[in-house]
């Protein structure tokens, strides 16, 4: 399959995450530890678990994504460590994760990344505090369509995946999510997506202003 070959050659490529071994932000001491400071990985699919201090408290957490066993089968997020949670996801496959950083001041890394399928790159924002991992979601179907990268009948080349994972700016007052719309119809493509910054309210993705 595509899908997986690119997955591996991502993993592969990855220098900031080993398969269920702390990164090298996540092996720096409590008192360096910055929740606020983007964490990059390179996490697709089923691949293991990610170990990390997710609260900076010097506990290591461990995350685990994968399909649930029941029926329907759903991406399901398992928190283990200090910080304790679970929750399903509302997406077609299991993401790939490009960054840790919390982006709703709560005080808990959250979980950046995006659904990669056949024809899209959709963002995905998991949120997770203390007790509770919660999917961010657009407020409407048509936001949601349009914050998307397709690649429409002509396939996704290998090499635009990485670029078009979201990735986060630190503000003064917040954290924006940087993601790619557009449509790939041509080389070169990939790079020219057009850029849009979201913020997360509450439980919200929107745009932000």
């Amino acid at each position: 399959m595509r899908k997986v070959a690119l997955l591996s050659t991502l993993l592969a490529a990855s220098t900031s995450c080993n398969k269920g071994a702390p990164s090298n932000a996540a092996a720096q001491s409590r008192h360096n530890c910055d929740v606020t400071r983007p964490e990059p990985m390179n996490w697709a699919g089923d691949t293991g678990p990610i170990v990390t201090d997710l609260d900076c408290d010097g506990v290591r957490d461990t995350v685990r994504i994968a399909w649930s066993s029941g029926l329907p089968r759903v991406p399901v997020v398992q928190v283990s460590g200090s910080v304790h949670a679970t929750g399903d996801l509302y997406v077609e496959d299991l993401p790939v994760i490009s960054e840790l950083v919390d982006v709703n001041g709560d005080g808990v890394r959250d979980i950046i990344g995006g659904v990669v399928t056949e024809s899209t790159v959709l963002p995905v924002v998991i949120l997770i505090s203390h007790n509770k991992v919660e999917q961010a979601r657009f407020l409407d179907t048509k936001t949601a369509r349009q914050m998307q990268f397709t690649f429409g009948d002509v396939g996704w080349p290998r090499a635009c995946i990485e670029t078009l994972l979201p990735s986060t700016t630190v503000l003064h007052d917040s954290t924006r999510i940087t993601v790619h719309v557009g449509k790939y119809e041509r080389e070169g493509d990939c790079s020219h997506a057009t850029v849009v910054a979201l913020k997360v309210v509450g439980a919200a993705l929107v745009v932000a202003k």
